[in-house]
């Protein structure tokens, strides 16, 4: 039974949780799957050793009661079609998967109910050669020869997603947590990937990539490691303890490396023979060796442009570097930012390095204004940190402490504002939407309620 099976790390399920805006269902039947995650025609798989008994690849696949055996079989099946989703019931499957047509494959009850161990560590557990797949919600473990995958994305392969997914646990690990072999335009977000044998997530050859929202944490080589790889966003990763590097760059132009967490890693960042590459705002703390090595490198280290942010109860506008916790500048102006550069490699330093970590740096990213009556809405999407300015009043930045979260929607409403705003608003962060409503009373007339919608991210009104 399920609770036999060798399981998830408690380390991973804690922050597939902690990643993850999107909250598994925990009761009623496959049939609950939230819309936005299925297309075309729905199939079933009731894997082995779970709670509902199992499969059986004679059946028809086509709900949890007549569900099939195993995920391969499900893929081959002549009813399954280009678009169609497979959800995968509780259980432990033993194989190895290839991923031979457009599809999305969804755990059922996410990565701490459904493990996929590969039948043989010399193959990848999931190999992906077509585009426009979607996987979602996996435990994967047990590729570990070298260069295979928990989850792998073969030649040519692109517009797929990987999402909240487990690869390598400290029982069984891979040798590659995700691995993208020349392939480009996909976005790989919320998956945690630990233990490898060598690196967390690597591409190779693979261009206009989304690495987001990912944990690479305790890996023997390598985080997140980009071979002659360009024009990819690194963005928002939790990067600790790994053996030799926690990201390296390595013949990869023209990246974006930004809001990374890289602690107590052998070296926080490589660069070696890459160039065009921008680097701002991320965490470099306690490492081995050093935080930043660079070598043949020309790099930006510090936000392609100058950002309006608040630190320490007020607000700044200037560009924005990195946190580096062996810094040993001074901060005479009190803006967050130090007067000296940070020293990494023959000028290719970082001119503008944040004397904290990034968390204290709140970077408004909205700004909703009203000229006409001098009020002006800030947002900080990344920091759920909003603040209201009014004519002889700043309130302030507050944190939204009270929003929830579900599929991707955070609500939020403050009213801790001072005694004339009240604000509620919605935000999709995914599409960097804002729909906001301002509600101000003033202190003479009537309230005035106006409305603000929001699609461009550094924009305005």
């Amino acid at each position: 039974m399920i609770g036999s099976m060798k399981g998830i790390s408690a380390i991973c399920l804690v922050l597939v949780l902690t990643l993850s805006c999107f909250a598994f269902p925990v009761t009623g039947s496959a049939d609950d799957v939230p819309a936005v995650y299925v297309g075309g025609n729905t199939w079933y798989v009731n894997p082995p050793d779970g709670t509902d008994g199992e499969g059986n690849n004679s059946n028809g696949g086509t709900s949890t009661s007549d569900a099939w055996l195993t995920i391969q079989h499900a893929i081959y099946d002549f009813s399954v079609s280009n678009g169609d989703t497979i959800i995968v019931m509780k259980g432990k499957s033993t194989e190895n998967v290839d991923v031979t047509k457009e599809l999305t494959l969804r755990a059922q009850y996410g990565p701490q109910y459904t493990e996929v161990e590969a039948a043989s560590g010399s193959d990848h557990v999931f190999e992906v050669t077509v585009s426009n797949v979607t996987i979602f919600g996996f435990t994967v473990y047990g590729a570990t020869e070298t260069k295979k995958a928990g989850i792998y994305l073969g030649s040519g392969t692109e517009h797929c997603t990987l999402s909240y997914n487990c690869c390598g646990d400290d029982i069984q690990p891979n040798n590659q947590g995700i691995y993208l072999d020349n392939s480009s335009y996909n976005t790989i977000v919320a998956n945690v990937c630990s233990q490898a044998i060598n690196n967390g997530i690597l591409l190779e050859y693979s261009h206009h990539n989304t690495i987001s929202h990912n944990a690479t944490n305790d890996n023997d080589n390598i985080g997140i490691a980009l071979s002659y790889s360009d024009n990819n966003t690194i963005s928002h990763n939790t990067v600790e303890s790994n053996g030799s590097r926690g990201i390296s760059l390595y013949y990869s132009d023209d990246n974006t490396l930004w809001r990374n967490t890289c602690n107590d890693n052998y070296y926080g960042i490589c660069l070696e023979d890459s160039s065009g590459n921008t680097i701002y705002r991320n965490d470099f703390s306690n490492s081995t060796s050093a935080n930043a090595y660079s070598e043949g490198s020309a790099t930006t280290w510090n936000s392609p442009a100058q950002v309006s942010y608040y630190y320490n109860g007020s607000n700044y506008e200037n560009y924005l570097g990195n946190y580096w916790s062996d810094y040993a500048g001074s901060d005479t102006d009190g803006d967050g930012i130090g007067e000296t550069p940070y020293p990494i490699a023959n000028d290719n330093d970082d001119n503008y390095p944040l004397t904290e970590p990034i968390k204290n740096y709140v970077v408004w990213t909205h700004v909703f204004q009203d000229p006409a009556r001098g009020t002006e809405f800030r947002l900080d999407m990344d920091a759920e940190v909003f603040q209201f300015i009014a004519p002889g009043y700043d309130s302030g930045a507050v944190d939204a402490t009270m929003w929830t979260a579900s599929a991707g929607f955070v609500s939020g409403e403050g009213y801790a504002l001072g005694p004339f705003a009240l604000f509620q608003f919605t935000a999709l962060l995914s599409e960097d939407v804002c729909i906001g409503r301002a509600l101000v009373w003033q202190p003479t007339g009537p309230p005035w309620l106006k409305w603000y919608w929001m699609h461009d991210p550094a924009g305005v009104e």
